[in-house]
């Protein structure tokens, strides 16, 4: 039912779930494992990549956890997608945005979101297949219809004194 995909508008945890117990997703984790916590009551999570990955996605229930901790709130559903980045993916999200010059910061997060975790149609195709599977409507809708965004590698630099003294040597004057 529409209901079990969508919430006023939002993708409902239960969809989700679904989808991802039944392997219809595509991701950038090597691992398509997910890892489920919480309980229909309290609020559930559901999360992909391991806490040692440079790139984390969690899906939880953020109305049942304010509501678990006395916080009012207005929602009438509230879920939360965290996207964590660490080590370098952290720099590259930072430039991603500028390499591309991106304005609008919501847009921009929803391509990563995507690029990260792409719900798929149902389909009998194994998870090694799953890539050719089609995008599921109601994902590519609660998406904004946008298109996927793959974060750069930003450049590094060895960082020592030589370096911070050119760089400073670049700046002082400005």
């Amino acid at each position: 039912t529409s209901e079990f995909l969508s919430v006023n508008g939002n993708i409902s945890f239960d969809y989700l779930e679904k989808k991802l117990d039944s392997k219809q997703f595509a991701s950038v984790f090597q691992n398509k494992d997910v890892d489920h916590l919480g309980n229909i009551n309290s609020g559930r999570t559901l999360n992909l990549g391991s806490h040692g990955s440079s790139i984390q996605l969690c899906i939880y229930e953020k109305d049942k956890q304010q509501k678990k901790l006395k916080k009012e709130h207005k929602q009438k559903f509230w879920m939360r997608y965290e996207m964590r980045f660490s080590k370098n993916r952290a720099d590259d999200f930072i430039y991603t945005m500028f390499q591309y010059d991106i304005t609008d910061f919501n847009r921009y997060t929803m391509q990563v979101l995507y690029n990260i975790l792409d719900i798929k149609k149902d389909s009998n195709r194994g998870i090694e297949n799953i890539s050719h599977v089609e995008t599921d409507k109601p994902w590519l809708d609660f998406l904004g219809n946008v298109e996927k965004c793959a974060l750069l590698h930003a450049d590094t630099y060895e960082s020592n004194y030589a370096t911070y003294q050119n760089w400073i040597r670049n700046h002082a004057g400005k």
